[in-house]
């Protein structure tokens, strides 16, 4: 949130959204572990799926070293997410990454170690 300048909200059981941008979109922000930057996993919507402008997915090494921040708006993640049985699943996979609908906000310069995280995350 401190990278992309976002303000978290104040609740800790806000369920629709996480962060407020100055314009007043909303993130919902979603960390993920994985083993490259090509590596499928899934981000996961209680059902059924709140609204909010934009999913931020972290993607991150087992170590914890940043692979890359991605932002996706709202009608993409609703649009390319699968009903189960008890929630909405938002697919990742290497296809994504080239999406027209995604905008990569940082990406390491190695698929399996970040070089430099970007700024505002250093130290932290």
């Amino acid at each position: 949130a401190r990278c992309l300048r976002l303000h978290l909200v104040d609740s800790n059981v806000q369920k629709t959204y996480d962060a407020v941008d100055r314009k007043g979109q909303t993130y919902q922000i979603k960390g993920r572990i994985v083993s490259g930057l090509y590596t499928s996993t899934s981000f996961d919507f209680r059902r059924p799926m709140r609204h909010f402008d934009f999913l931020v997915g972290v993607l991150m090494l087992p170590n914890f070293d940043l692979v890359a921040i991605i932002r996706v708006p709202y009608r993409a993640v609703r649009r390319y997410s699968r009903l189960n049985r008890s929630r909405f699943s938002f697919r990742w996979t290497r296809r994504s990454l080239s999406a027209h609908w995604v905008t990569v906000l940082y990406r390491s310069d190695t698929k399996n170690s970040a070089t430099s995280p970007p700024r505002g995350l250093k130290g932290k």
